[in-house]
């Protein structure tokens, strides 16, 4: 009886070892008899894409392990997409062009992804397989292509694809029997070596899983932000409420009423985020500064940006992600130089007290939003934007390629100091009711205990 356990035992870890070696096989791709290349372009919510050309080339391996230069003239593997002069030797090329605002709604973090395909690769012009067999292409991208300015920046994919077509003899003509795709390099995700489908399907979620993923972004302002003069450099007289183009968010404070104090500072916190698009290591170093508007309507950088705690220069840097506190008074600004379109931020002016009312309008590409903020006063807490005021200002605010900016007023009036609060109004109203009805009942009593006495 042990021997017979010890032989169950040994066998059952034979068994064990042998299917633990075993790796499960990938789930193969349906077969097609067609293929398109699918071109993803990342990029910030709010940037406008122009005329944005993308070149993929398919070259030409072999034909049933026969390399291309190798094979006789009369039986040369065909070349698909088009030969231009540029186009390397035994490649032809497709083009995919992106251009307008008419781009999908972003995700939660504020990123777009438009994708786009090619037409079938074997019906862009007559393909004539010169015999049965099994052919085999190299599918890339032209990492280059597009002129970019030196605001611009763009990420390629480094994907790499083998195209495999079977062909078969049918009825004495030649067809496409099937066509797979196989991962040399990947994408965004997947694994070398993997088989996928590249089908081109008719809609975005179905595309041809033969895919390019590319990152685009760009940068609004000065492209030497710390240079001498650069926040006044260039006035932008077809926007009143932004002096210069190159301001590229800014904040600014007006203080309202005749019994406003036009030289107190305000207390304010402010958080830029990158756009998530944007790799870690590429992430931008923010510039801005404290900017004066003085009586004649003229603009002066603050020298030193006192009782700002933002270090002693003029201009400085901003740290993404990370809140920053400073203080403005009437007709100053926080003005940043070189945001990135996309950028998304939050800020908060910190309750100025009973004597002042805070409200506040957010402008995203030169459209002013609704009034956040209590024009009555009623609401003590401190102004944060969006917050609650999601409703008036949206729930997101992100720096546009045009006009972007929060602008807080401050109002102390004189004829805001009778303590009447008009939000208050039914409450009080309730309350004269009840002290009316009290004195009723008094008056009534009264007249009856004197009547009986």
């Amino acid at each position: 009886m042990f021997k017979k356990t010890k032989l169950i035992v040994a066998l059952a870890l034979t068994l064990v070892i042998c299917f633990a070696g075993i790796t499960p096989a990938r789930a193969e791709p349906p077969e097609s008899k067609k293929a398109a290349i699918t071109k993803v372009l990342k990029f910030p919510y709010g940037t406008v894409v122009t005329d944005m050309k993308f070149t993929f080339y398919v070259e030409a391996i072999e034909a049933d392990k026969e390399l291309y230069n190798a094979q006789p003239a009369s039986q040369k593997m065909p070349i698909l997409g088009t030969i231009t002069q540029e186009t390397p030797h035994a490649t032809g090329e497709f083009t995919l062009t992106f251009s307008g605002n008419a781009f999908p709604e972003p995700d939660g973090n504020g990123t777009v992804s438009w994708s786009k395909q090619t037409p079938n690769l074997f019906d862009t012009k007559n393909v004539n397989w010169p015999h049965a067999g099994e052919y085999l292409y190299l599918i890339t991208e032209l990492k280059s292509g597009y002129n970019k300015t030196d605001k611009e920046n763009i990420v390629y994919s480094g994907a790499k694809y083998t195209l495999i077509v079977l062909v078969k003899e049918e009825a004495g003509v030649l067809v496409i029997n099937s066509v797979i795709a196989r991962v040399e390099e990947i994408d965004v995700e997947g694994d070398i070596g993997a088989k996928i489908d590249p089908d081109p399907g008719d809609a975005i979620n179905t595309f041809s899983k033969m895919t390019f993923t590319n990152l685009y972004w760009k940068h609004t302002g000065s492209t030497t932000p710390t240079g001498p003069g650069s926040p006044l450099e260039t006035p932008d007289p077809g926007k009143p409420n932004r002096p210069y183009k190159n301001w590229t968010l800014f904040v600014n404070k007006v203080v309202d009423g005749d019994l406003a104090n036009k030289e107190l500072y305000f207390d304010f916190s402010i958080t830029v985020n990158a756009p998530s698009v944007i790799p870690t290591v590429q992430r931008p170093t923010y510039y801005a500064c404290i900017v004066n508007k003085n009586a004649d309507n003229t603009y002066v950088v603050v020298g030193n940006p006192s009782p700002n705690d933002v270090g002693t220069s003029a201009i400085f840097t901003v740290t993404q992600g990370t809140p920053m506190s400073f203080k403005l008074k009437h007709n100053q600004y926080l003005v940043f130089l070189n945001t990135t379109v996309g950028a998304t931020y939050t800020v908060t002016e910190v309750h100025p007290g009973d004597l002042y009312i805070p409200t506040a309008k957010v402008t995203k590409n030169s459209v002013t939003s609704g009034v956040a903020g209590s024009p009555t006063g009623a609401d003590k807490t401190d102004l944060l934007l969006p917050g609650k005021y999601a409703a008036a200002v949206g729930s997101i605010l992100y720096v546009g390629e045009d006009n972007s900016s929060a602008n807080f007023t401050n109002t102390r009036s004189s004829s805001a100091t009778t303590g009447l609060n008009l939000d208050d109004l039914p409450f009080i109203g309730l309350i004269a009711l009840g002290l009316g009805a009290l004195i009723v009942f008094i008056v009534v009593k009264a007249r009856k205990n004197k009547h009986y006495n």
